[in-house]
């Protein structure tokens, strides 16, 4: 009944969508090829509008300790009219036979589980987050990365480095 800003496919091949909307939540779907209309897995309440939604490939451990080669894991990042980002660790749990029979996908019966991970917001005052998009940096040729999330809210665009909670770089455009 509220308005959707915004939709995000993770693109993992766990078959998930992201929905931002109006009414303070992001909802998963499940989008695996079922031939069926997606199925909502899972409703994460905000405090405010859900402006923006983006998926990021799973580097690391998760919040659980999840392995981080894990084909069933994904990062999700929200933003919302408040200037609040949030980062989820979303994973679904595979039946056996799925697994067995080297299926990657998350089946439309699978659970989605999302954990809160981290949550920080923007510097100033009433900024709203227009854009999200992760951004992979190397920190050492072994390829070892850290989680950095681009932003953008008002005339800024911000660098932030999810495992410190810290902006590590700010754009100003005039």
């Amino acid at each position: 009944r509220e308005r959707v800003f915004n939709l995000a496919f993770d693109a993992s091949g766990n078959k998930w969508m992201a929905s931002a909307s109006e009414a303070n939540e992001v909802k998963i779907w499940n989008v695996a090829d079922t031939g069926i209309a997606p199925i909502l897995s899972k409703t994460l309440s905000h405090q405010a509008e859900v402006l923006r939604v983006a998926w990021g490939q799973h580097q690391g451990k998760g919040a659980d300790g999840a392995d981080p080669k894990d084909p069933h894991s994904s990062w999700l990042a929200t933003g919302s009219a408040a200037g609040g980002v949030r980062i989820y660790f979303v994973s679904s749990e595979q039946d056996s036979d799925d697994e067995e029979e080297g299926n990657s996908r998350a089946p439309a019966s699978a659970s989605t589980t999302a954990t809160l991970v981290t949550e920080f917001a923007h510097p100033e005052e009433g900024q709203q987050v227009y854009a999200l998009q992760w951004v992979d940096n190397d920190i050492d040729e072994r390829k070892n990365t850290n989680r950095l999330l681009l932003t953008a809210a008002d005339d800024k665009v911000f660098f932030w480095d999810v495992e410190t909670q810290s902006m590590t770089t700010e754009w100003s455009f005039e």
